[in-house]
């Protein structure tokens, strides 16, 4: 998992996409003491018997079934109209924003979605300015996503032989410095497009990535158990 040094509330959304409970999944479940459910993230919540704080969302996606459960049970529900300006995804951001959460894990955003479109959305959202105050982690059972911005240091834990791919989603990401990966990156800037950062491993068990400038894009995969 990626270790933080903000000592802050964690919260986890649930968006409505497949969720595989792996051990990444248990682990920020345990983890979260604020949950949040994503529009159809419902009907993951009640799928894992997990009890949200938070229902946020159009209530397009969710079923009938789940929205019942969640008000005969007084969940929180907030609902807004299908003509929003955001996806459940970004509101559901901005309300555990609001609680506090400086950790934001979120799974069931990358899989088992009709449509492509929104994972390459929630890929993209992370990196938006407006959360650059946030350590917001897409994270499914295997493998997990991460933005490391200019003057940050991210520690990732795994395996020795687990994959890293650094990919730059800023015109050029520059001052790499890397620790513990098998392809020394340090001194190396990455443009925009470039594969350069793309399949590293791990040989620690305990990484770090930095950057001068620029945005990356850090994707981690865990080996198979």
């Amino acid at each position: 998992m990626v270790n933080t040094s903000y000592p802050t509330k964690n919260a986890l959304i649930i968006g409505g996409g497949l969720v595989n409970t792996g051990y990444n999944t248990h682990k920020v479940i345990e983890d979260s003491d604020f949950i949040i459910a994503a529009d159809g993230g419902l009907d993951n919540c009640i799928h894992l018997n997990i009890n949200p704080d938070l229902i946020i969302g159009d209530l397009d996606s969710a079923t009938t079934s789940s929205l019942d459960l969640a008000k005969d049970n007084n969940w929180i529900i907030r609902k807004f109209s299908r003509d929003k300006n955001e996806t459940d995804g970004e509101l559901a951001i901005l309300a555990a924003i609001d609680y506090g959460a400086k950790n934001i894990n979120i799974i069931g955003a990358l899989k088992g979605n009709d449509r492509f479109d929104h994972p390459i959305g929630n890929m993209f959202l992370i990196s938006s300015d407006s959360f650059k105050d946030q350590n917001i982690t897409l994270v499914e059972e295997t493998y997990e996503i991460r933005v490391l911005r200019k003057h940050q240091i991210l520690t990732l834990s795994g395996q020795p032989g687990d994959i890293v791919s650094l990919i730059s989603i800023s015109d050029i990401s520059k001052g790499i410095i890397t620790w513990g990966l098998k392809y020394d990156l340090s001194g190396v800037s990455i443009l925009r497009g470039s594969t350069r950062g793309m399949s590293n491993e791990l040989i620690w068990r305990n990484i770090e990535v930095s950057i001068s400038d620029g945005i990356l894009m850090v994707y981690l995969e865990h080996s198979p158990v």
